[in-house]
């Protein structure tokens, strides 16, 4: 048998390479993990199971990622001086108990061993599995090992004689890259990135017996570890010293808000309603009436919050006992009812064993007393105490059917006796991860409610399975008490003022404030932190936007690791074809068809069974069937594009590069034919798939398509991209030629003069080296700019080059509209005798030759001159024929010009209503094409019209538009400025 990976030989039964120890095996693994692969049992020993089941559905392989990891390295201090005077034997013993001490606490927490190095190991919290709480569990692993260490040096000590053995740990969060690194014969699953190099740097700089962390993990756990701050230090390659912490301990209380710098939590928005029921079903127990209340709502929409703002709004007199539930506890027996007890007795989880056995003594005599012996062991094994020989041994005596029941009726021995002193509320928080042993002992509680005034504050988010089965048995059984509250994500307005909260009186970009709605979508948590990132990062004390960075552009909005740390954990716990299925999802976009999805994925799966992951994924909330239209092709929408950042984000720029490539091609397949429907798509994935080639003709048709609908700033965009394609390609291209034309073209109607002479110069330039086409055009439409721009002489020798490019034998209506040309820049000269003659001469060629436009245009010279003349009725013979042409073939610029130009006559003829209604239409048009010069010359004429009319207000306000433009453009010498105005200082 040939190994997959590095072609070695092997004999026909072997179940791992004998070169590199890839596994070999055909059939499913012992475990169930995965057909095909089986993992070697040491690698099982040293992962989670859930680690060892994404290898094996890998291929034995994990696949390469951009991921928010936190770095964990601990060392032992003084090995170095230890392995001097020791036997190397005894030094491994020695080490190897270090490393049990180490290491279990990595694999308690969800942690990947990632390298034993001698003396001192390398964990990962998020990678290849991610949680929400990575850095929190890091901490909290770090701490578990100073007490591991601390029991094994005094072991050391005594049995060894070894003084002070120690371990010192450093810790940071960042972006790496993970995954496999290494060649045939030997691999190793890594990270690499500056967040690596950080961390080392935290462990090397800890002093013995201590944890050092960053502030990048720091402001992460700020609400759940204690910490104290060390100064800074100087680290390789930072260009400034950097703030670290020594952590010190975990937080007795979690809290619901997080405040950090100057970065205010905002108060609590668009929740009224339900805050209201919360606060009367509580406030209900003093009525003696008990309450079971089920609050559910996705990761972020802000439970948490609800939960914190009604326990602070509770009067005296109440007792609110807290347990939350975490990830990593969801496979430890009674956890949750643990935390319940420390809350009850008000004691941190970490306090030595004599305090919490005092607490306990204390509280039970306090409200059980009569039923101490009866409950007391069962509550003492609940905290890890050592009952008396004598209780302890009834316990030890137990089956665990039994156990489990007296354990249960213990709890609610002492629960009762705390309602019977008054009102008792139980919040039990994030019931999604609970472990079945609290699940069934909080359904066993719940008989309070008939009984005492108890509120029960259910927490969690729309999970399916245990959960929701839990909830049906419970509206059952308790209707009466029983009331289900949804929690939905807040509304835009809602959004908006928690994002001016947060702000507190800084100024974002509106475009940056509806990017930050529209991302987040209402999810608080999400909403929060993204505000919380850009104010920590982007934003002055002064108010704006720090460091010159523009927030326009789409991808600028990064999302924040807290919020990557959710969404990762969300999809680790995905399938991978599932996963699969949202990473090719990602790259098509925040929509996507059903089509073009199957057709990317590869191998295609069968049309059932595309259906059912999509259905499944609908289930877990990740993306939402959107409604069906007149196209029978399904479409998808990610339910968050916040996900959909998330997870184009993890994939390495190779897979990325692979997908956009592949769904180019899926789209071209389904919809042969019709590609160019979707040019602008294709554009951009061809080019983020590196296939330059294949992306310039879908660029130019998307830049045309952009031009035609007046989307200039795409249009520029696109050109622009089709000019960097083509440097590529071969020399004396004649379309660099035409797209330099093209850009000139829409820079000149959005009055960008010199960028667009600039494009001109260069499209003629082209258009001599590619040795083809004419460039009498580009020399016209250079002159019609320098007209536009006040600089005649440049556009009489622009339009006169024209000419001498045309000849005497040239394109006889080419020569036409150079004269058209030529006649503006007389008229502007006041030469209109002879502007008169061109225009007249150009309008005749035009009638002969069929060309309606050209004669257009020679009309509108023509009525211009009129006007000038006072010849209004000439003037409207002539602007109504452009009227009919220009509506005929729908050229808007004209006709925003033709409708000012009748906006004019009427003006004159103090026909205001008349007047303000064609100037209106003119500027509509010159808006929505982005024609500046059109939008400053109308705005200027109503300016005049209102102030004759002696409505300063509304000339002030037009006035100040044209002169905002004309000012930008560099033309002043149109603008009529009332004396009036300038003298009394109102402009």
């Amino acid at each position: 048998m040939t190994c997959p990976r590095c072609h070695t030989s092997n004999p026909a039964r072997a179940k791992f390479c004998l070169g590199c120890g890839f596994p070999l095996a055909d059939g499913p693994a012992a475990d169930g993990t995965s057909p095909g692969v089986s993992l070697p049992d040491s690698l099982k020993r040293m992962m989670p199971d859930e680690i060892v089941r994404k290898m094996a559905s890998g291929g034995g392989k994990l696949v390469g990622e951009r991921r928010v990891v936190t770095i964990l390295f601990c060392d032992v201090k003084g090995s170095t001086a230890m392995a001097d005077t020791l036997d190397p034997e005894d030094v491994m013993e020695i080490m190897n108990g270090a490393f049990e001490a180490m290491i279990a606490p990595v694999v308690a927490y969800g942690g990947t061993l990632a390298r034993l190095m001698g003396d001192a190991i390398l964990a990962f919290f998020g990678a290849p599995t991610a949680h929400e709480d990575d850095p929190e569990r890091a901490c909290r692993a770090a701490l578990d090992i100073q007490k591991g260490i601390t029991v094994y040096a005094d072991r050391l000590r005594l049995e060894r004689g070894i003084p002070d053995f120690s371990v010192r740990s450093g810790i940071n969060t960042g972006m790496v890259v993970v995954g496999e690194v290494g060649n045939s014969v030997r691999v190793e699953y890594t990270a690499m990135g500056d967040a690596v190099n950080l961390a080392a740097r935290m462990e090397s700089t800890a002093e013995p017996g201590t944890i050092r962390i960053s502030e990048n993990t720091r402001r992460l756990v700020a609400d759940t570890i204690r910490t104290v701050p060390l100064g800074k230090v100087e680290v390789k390659g930072k260009s400034r010293p950097v703030p670290v912490y020594r952590v010190t301990g975990v937080k007795a209380k979690h809290t619901a808000t997080r405040e950090t710098g100057d970065v205010p939590a905002s108060p609590m928005v668009g929740r009224e309603k339900e805050f209201g029921i919360m606060k009367g079903s509580v406030s209900g127990l003093l009525r003696g009436k008990a309450a079971i209340l089920a609050l559910t709502g996705e990761a972020g929409v802000g439970k948490s919050r609800l939960l914190y703002e009604s326990r602070n709004s509770m009067p005296a007199g109440f007792t609110w006992l807290k347990s939350r539930a975490v990830p990593y506890s969801a496979s430890t027996s009674y956890a949750m009812v643990r935390n319940l007890l420390h809350s009850a007795l008000g004691v941190p989880p970490d306090s030595p064993q004599d305090a919490l056995a005092a607490a306990l003594e204390k509280t039970i005599a306090e409200y059980s007393p009569d039923r101490k012996d009866e409950i007391y062991p069962f509550l003492a094994w609940l905290l890890h105490l050592h009952p008396d020989e004598g209780a302890g041994g009834r316990v030890s005596r137990l089956d665990a059917e039994s156990f489990g029941t007296r354990l249960r009726d213990s709890v609610l021995t002492f629960l009762s006796g705390m309602a019977e002193r008054g009102p008792l509320v139980l919040c039990w928080e994030d019931l999604h991860w609970v472990d079945p042993s609290s699940l069934k002992t909080l359904e066993s509680l719940l008989i309070l409610a008939r009984t005492h005034p108890v509120a029960f504050l259910l927490v969690s988010r729309p999970e399916k399975g245990d959960l929701i089965e839990f909830y049906g048995r419970v509206r059952e059984a308790y209707a009466p008490y029983f009331q289900m509250i949804e929690l939905d994500p807040l509304g835009k307005k809602e959004s908006a003022r928690v994002v001016t909260n947060m702000l507190g009186g800084r100024r974002i970009p509106a475009a940056l404030k509806k990017q930050i709605l529209d991302k987040t979508e209402g999810n608080a948590f999400f909403l929060e932190e993204v505000v919380r990132s850009i104010v920590e990062e982007g934003i002055s004390p002064g108010g704006s936007v720090k460091g010159g960075r523009s927030r326009k552009g789409p991808s600028v909005l990064g999302v924040p690791e807290t919020v990557q740390g959710v969404v990762t954990a969300r999809l680790d716990r995905l399938p991978e074809e599932h996963r699969s299925v949202l990473q090719a999802a990602s790259v098509m976009g925040r929509n996507f068809r059903t089509s073009v999805l199957e057709s990317t994925l590869d191998p295609p799966p069968a049309p059932a069974v595309l259906r059912g992951w999509l259905g499944e994924l609908e289930k877990r909330e990740f993306i939402d069937r959107r409604p069906a239209g007149p196209d029978p092709d399904p479409e998808h929408t990610f339910r968050h594009a916040i996900t959909q950042d998330v997870v184009y984000g993890t994939m390495l720029s190779g897979q990325r590069k692979k997908l956009h490539l592949r769904v180019g091609d899926a789209i071209e397949r389904v919809y042969a034919g019709k590609a160019d429907d979707f040019a602008s798509t294709l554009s951009l994935h061809f080019e983020k798939a590196g296939r330059f080639d294949r992306a310039l003709s879908y660029t130019l048709k998307a830049a045309e398509s952009s031009r035609r609908s007046y989307a200039n700033r795409e249009a520029l965009t696109y050109y622009r991209k089709a000019l960097k394609f083509m440097d590529s390609g071969p020399a004396g291209d004649t379309r660099v030629a035409a797209v330099h034309e093209a850009l000139g073209d829409v820079l000149a109607l959005t009055a960008l003069y010199a960028d667009a002479v600039s494009h001109y110069r260069r499209a003629l330039e082209c258009r001599g080296e590619a040795g083809g086409g004419s460039r009498a055009p580009i020399h016209r439409k250079t002159g019609s700019v320098f007209e536009r721009w006040g600089k005649y002489d440049d556009a009489d020798r622009e339009l006169q080059s024209a000419l001498r490019e045309l000849g005497s034998g040239g394109d006889p209506r080419e020569t036409a509209r150079v004269n058209i040309g030529l006649a503006r820049v007389l008229f502007r000269r006041d030469e209109t005798e002879r502007a008169s003659k061109l225009a007249a001469d150009a309008l005749a060629v035009m009638d002969r030759e069929g060309d309606l436009t050209g004669a257009a245009a020679a009309c509108s010279i023509l009525g211009n001159i009129a006007f000038k003349e006072g010849n209004d009725l000439a003037a409207i013979s002539y602007y109504g024929r452009c009227l009919g042409t220009w509506e005929e073939t729908e050229f808007l610029e004209g006709l925003a010009m033709v409708y000012n130009n009748l906006g004019q006559i009427h003006h004159r003829g103090e026909e205001w209503d008349v007047a303000v209604v064609y100037y209106t239409k003119s500027l509509d048009i010159s808006r929505k094409t982005g024609n500046r010069y059109g939008t400053a010359r109308t705005c200027d004429n109503l300016s005049q019209l209102y102030a004759a009319r002696g409505r300063q207000d509304e000339a002030t306000r037009f006035l100040r538009q044209a002169l905002d433009i004309y000012r930008e453009i560099g033309k002043s010498g149109d603008v009529v400025v009332p004396e009036l105005w300038v003298q009394s200082g109102t402009l």
